[in-house]
Parts: C-alpha cells; sequence; structure tokens
C-alpha cells in the first residue's frame, strides 16, 4: 500500500474512533437543498433510497458495490464509528486486491479516499444537527435543518432582521402496517448565544393538518421527506415536534415524535437551480 493510500486509511480510522468515543452514528445523506426541495413532497421506496443515496454520496468505485449495499443498505444509511471503521478496511483491501489483479495503480483508491474523505467530514457535520426517533409503532423520523442566512428588516417590515432555516424531514415506514401522515406539531425556539436562554418561541399547534398540503399514505418500507422553514430572531436554536398518523388495521392514531433538533448558523454549499439565480421563497 502507497503512502498516500496508508495515510487516507488512517484518516479514516481516525473519524470512526472519533465517532466511537462520542457514540455517535452517521445517518447518511445528501446536503438539504432548499432550491430543489422546499414546499414539496417526495414519496420513495425506503430500501431502494437506501442504496441509491448510500451509492451516491461517496462514489464508491463500481467494485466496491457489493460492500456497500451489504453494509450499509442493510442499516439504513447509519453507520457507527465500529462499522464505518470495518468497513474502509474493507474497501481499502477490495481496492487493493482488484488493482494487483489487474495491474493497475492505487490512484482508484486515492481518489475515491479524498473525496470520501470530504464528504463524510460534511456528513459528520449535518450529524451534528440531525435528529433520528423511532415509534414504538416503527415509524421513523429523520430532522435536519440548515442555516439559509438572514432576511433584511425592509424585507419583512419588521423591526429585526429574521434568521432562516430549513429543515428537512424523512419519515419511513418500517412497520408491517399501512399507515398516514395526519397532522403535524412544531416548537421552534430560538436561544440567546450568551447566555442560552431561550429568546423566542414559535408553535405550530396541535395539530396542523398534513404536511406541505399533503396526507400522504406510507405502505410498508416506504418514506415520505418534505422540506419547510421557519424564521427566527435568533440564530441558534432548536426545534421539536410531532406527527400524528392513522392504522389502517386497527384505525388507532397515534404520534411519531421529533426528537429535539439543533439549529445552528452554520451553512452548507448546495447546488442552486441552473434556471433561476434567486434565493428559495420564505
Amino acid at each position: 500500500m502507497k503512502k498516500l493510500d496508508r495515510f487516507l486509511l488512517r484518516s479514516f480510522l481516525r473519524k470512526g474512533r472519533e465517532l466511537e468515543r462520542a457514540n455517535k452514528e452517521l445517518f447518511l445523506q445528501p446536503v438539504p437543498n432548499p432550491w430543489i426541495e422546499a414546499s414539496r413532497c417526495f414519496t420513495f421506496d425506503s430500501l431502494e433510497r437506501d442504496l441509491v443515496d448510500a451509492r451516491k454520496l461517496l462514489q464508491w468505485p463500481e467494485k466496491t458495490l457489493a460492500h456497500v449495499d451489504a453494509r450499509i443498505g442493510s442499516n439504513r444509511c447509519t453507520l457507527s464509528g465500529t462499522s464505518l471503521r470495518q468497513f474502509v478496511k474493507e474497501l481499502f483491501i477490495c481496492l487493493g486486491n482488484h488493482s494487483s489483479k489487474q495491474g493497475e495503480s492505487s490512484d482508484v483508491a486515492q481518489d475515491f479516499g479524498i473525496e470520501a474523505l470530504r464528504v463524510l467530514n460534511t456528513q459528520i457535520r449535518l450529524s451534528e444537527q440531525t435528529s433520528k426517533t423511532m415509534s414504538n409503532e416503527g415509524i421513523l423520523v429523520v430532522c435536519t435543518p440548515i442555516y439559509t442566512g438572514t432576511m433584511s428588516i425592509a424585507a419583512l417590515g419588521e423591526k429585526e432582521a429574521s434568521h432562516v432555516f430549513y429543515y428537512r424531514v424523512v419519515i419511513i415506514n418500517t412497520s408491517k402496517e399501512r399507515v398516514q401522515l395526519l397532522n403535524r406539531h412544531w416548537v421552534f425556539a430560538s436561544t440567546d448565544t450568551a447566555n442560552g436562554n431561550r429568546k423566542e418561541t414559535i408553535e405550530v399547534g396541535k395539530w396542523a393538518p398534513g404536511i406541505v398540503g399533503e396526507q400522504p399514505l406510507l405502505e410498508p418500507q416506504q418514506g415520505v421527506s418534505y422540506m419547510s422553514h421557519c424564521k427566527l430572531r435568533g440564530a441558534e436554536g432548536v426545534m421539536s415536534g410531532a406527527f400524528q398518523l392513522l392504522c389502517f388495521s386497527n384505525d388507532k392514531l397515534f404520534e411519531a415524535a421529533v426528537g429535539e433538533t439543533p439549529l445552528r448558523n452554520v451553512q452548507f454549499a448546495v447546488a442552486t437551480s441552473s434556471s433561476s439565480s434567486s434565493t428559495p421563497s420564505v
């Protein structure tokens, strides 16, 4: 193994150890993109989407896809520190064996490793502001907000500029029952960065109907994602909430909570729409 290959492998292993020490898991996901996702509802087959996201995010070399499908796809795009370390070792061994058999250089491993480290750093930053909650009924809710800047006082007609947070919510039905998402409840709170006290609280009361105007049906292993936004006077805060769903097999209403999710003044690079250079409307 070449010197750069060894450096890349050690860098990955170090990231895995950091996750282990922090007792964290990575939920692999694209960076939320308001230009594409805002105010839209997407329904998907969760198992298929897991594999697509896992394959796309790190641009795995073709010869490693069997490892990707087995390792990540079966864990719903979630990697613990231990899994990450073992997975990366397998990938580098796989790439090294292939290069030796084909008489190739290790450029494939190096190109993959350099880009994958960049993406991994982004995923770790995203995980720091992502909540992942599983209900007793088997409804998985993943919430990831991103900060998109401030709106001017003149634009809002207010005394104080507002900080805008977009948040993507992914809801996956991991149960064997057919369910329908009926209503939502949200609480957004900005905090004073000086003392951590709450500065402002905005609530979407129980129960506001649907999500972005829809009440989607979710078959077993089906999911839905949508993106909305909130405006707060503080540049830091927290959000939490719940969804109300109906189980068709017993006509039972139940709730799927959204765990407390940090709203951070951290921006991510996202691709804007090629047809528009303006910011997403709020």
